[in-house]
């Protein structure tokens, strides 16, 4: 399996200056930059084979003395950067992308995530976490969540998807990121009858899966996880506080 880590510049925003970087991979906890605990992970896992980082160049330089993985100039916004490997190699098969910001994710976490995810024969597998195993696992941090039937979940930063199917899906992925703000767009994204479930929590997973489908013409899995570490991203202020009293600063 390859593993695609997107690390890409995003715009400046009140955590990167706070930390002083441009990057929130860059930011240093415990002593060590976020990119490198996910790096480290990523090389225990025998299943993977290669691993190949989107960013800036020069700053990844720094980390191929100790790690092994191919650098992939960033292009952009999220989408470009994905598509960035694709025009430099002919990728088949499972894809693993990690987002560059989870730094308590490890070896367990994902390995118990692919375990779930083989033998790799849908298009798509997003992880889902409990909110009780977040809370217990990691009481003091915020997520967001979604109440569905089955209980409340928040999402993962580690997808599994069929390389073949990652080019064909990203025009509709961008289209959706972009009216993901407007109530209104949304509701004709998804349907009314969507909505109305989601706002009475009649909604359940395979009502999920169903709309993905529909949306980006993939066959879907969700898989839900008790490790909540795939789950919790350096994402805002009160994130850098609460990881810092993890790892330091």
């Amino acid at each position: 399996m390859i593993a695609v880590v997107l690390a890409g510049t995003a715009e400046e925003s009140e955590l990167t200056r706070q930390a002083g970087v441009q990057n929130k991979s860059f930011i240093r906890l415990g002593g060590r930059p976020v990119l490198a605990y996910i790096l480290e992970v990523l090389q225990q896992v025998p299943e993977i084979s290669r691993i190949m980082v989107v960013g800036p160049v020069e700053s990844l330089q720094a980390f191929r003395e100790e790690y092994d993985f191919e650098i992939v100039a960033e292009e952009g916004g999220i989408a470009q950067n994905i598509q960035a490997p694709f025009k430099q190699w002919q990728l088949t098969g499972p894809l693993l992308l990690v987002t560059g910001d989870v730094p308590l994710l490890t070896r367990d976490a994902l390995e118990d995530f692919l375990q779930q995810c083989r033998p790799y024969d849908l298009d798509f597998y997003y992880p889902i976490i409990p909110r009780e195993a977040v809370e217990q696992g990691y009481p003091g941090t915020k997520r967001t969540y979604v109440p569905l039937k089955e209980g409340v979940f928040t999402g993962g930063n580690i997808f599994v998807a069929r390389a073949e199917k990652v080019l064909e899906a990203l025009p509709q992925v961008e289209d959706f990121f972009r009216v993901r703000k407007s109530f209104v767009k949304m509701v004709a994204k998804l349907g009314f009858v969507f909505i109305l479930k989601y706002i009475t929590r009649r909604l359940v997973i395979e009502d999920l899966i169903q709309r993905f489908k529909v949306l980006f013409n993939v066959e879907a899995k969700a898989v839900i996880t008790l490790h909540p570490e795939i789950g919790i991203d350096l994402d805002k202020i009160s994130d850098l506080a609460f990881f810092r009293a993890r790892l330091g600063s």
